[in-house]
This record gives structure tokens, sequence and C-alpha cells, in this order.
């Protein structure tokens, strides 16, 4: 066994043993190395983590299908508004029917209809006053109403043309589909 001596602490007074520098090195010659435990594996993680993916993928999948919802509902009025392009790329081009006024009328009650979820049968100052509080700054309560209401009975000019197609892309991008 190794030899010790005993000495005071200068401190508190108590005896302290302490190893001669043989026996230290005896006790260190006595260390071994500590076990080393194996890393945790993936393939079980406790039952919280997969509560947590779950409930991580459910989300996902709500927010998938409640995009989806709004984007199905929404196909009328990109269909709308691309019919809408087209008629504006054809009178940019200089082609100017007159049926343009009417398709550009009928277009817009068909979205609208589409968008109210029922025909809307309504006519004149009537018509234009339902498509105006469908929109937070109304665009046919003057002049484009007008025009609105003549177009597919009349003969409308290039410009009152343009600006129709105007006024018809603005409601078909910012109407409220139900108010």
């Amino acid at each position: 066994m190794a030899s010790t001596t005993a000495s005071v602490c200068g401190q508190c007074g108590r005896a302290v043993n302490m190893a001669s520098p043989e026996s230290i090195s005896t006790l260190i010659a006595q260390l071994q190395e500590l076990p080393v435990s194996q890393s945790p594996g993936w393939g079980s993680p406790a039952p919280g983590w997969w509560w947590l993916i779950a409930l991580v993928l459910l989300l996902l999948l709500l927010r998938t299908l409640l995009y989806l919802r709004s984007y199905w509902a929404d196909r009328y009025r990109r269909r709308a508004l691309l019919a809408v392009r087209e008629i504006e790329s054809q009178l940019d081009l200089g082609r100017h029917s007159p049926e343009m006024g009417a398709e550009l009328a009928s277009l817009l009650r068909h979205t609208a209809s589409a968008a109210a979820g029922h025909p809307v049968n309504l006519v004149g100052a009537d018509w234009c006053d339902y498509l105006d509080h469908r929109l937070v700054q109304p665009c046919f309560d003057g002049r484009f109403g007008e025009l609105l209401c003549e177009a597919p009975y009349r003969r409308v000019s290039h410009t009152e043309l343009k600006a129709l197609a105007g006024a018809v892309r603005h409601w078909l991008e910012f109407h409220c589909a139900a108010v």
C-alpha cells in the first residue's frame, strides 16, 4: 500500500492525508479508460417525435388542400382573364370587330354569374351597380357603365372598346366573389 503523510489544512485546521509521489504514480497506473457508450440510433425516436412529425405532415397536407381548393374555386377568373387578354391583344393588333363589345359584355355576365354561384339577371343601371358593389373602387358607375350596357347593341369605336376591355379586366382581377 502506498504511504501517506498527514498534514494540517491551513484554513480549517483538519488533518489531510497526502499521498507520496510514488503512490500517485501507482494510482495513475491503475486508472482505466471509461467505457464509451454507443451513439443513439436514428431508428426509433421517442414517441413525442413521431407525434410531432405526424402533426407537421398533417398541417402540410391541410395547407396544400386549402391552396388547391382556392385555386380550383378561382378557375373561372383565370379563364375569363385569358379571354379578355385575347380580345385586348386583337385590339392592340388593330383588329376590331363589331362583336367584340358583345363578347366583353357576355364574358362579364358569365363571369359574374360564376362568381355569384347563380345567374345574375340584372340589366342597365342595376347591372352596373351590382358590378360596382363587388369592387373597392367602382368602375362601371359612369361612362364605362353606359358603354357596357350599349356595347352589344351599337357599334363601338376602337378606343372605347379598348377602354371597356381594360375596365372588364380590372373587374375580373379585383372583384370580390361574394359580398
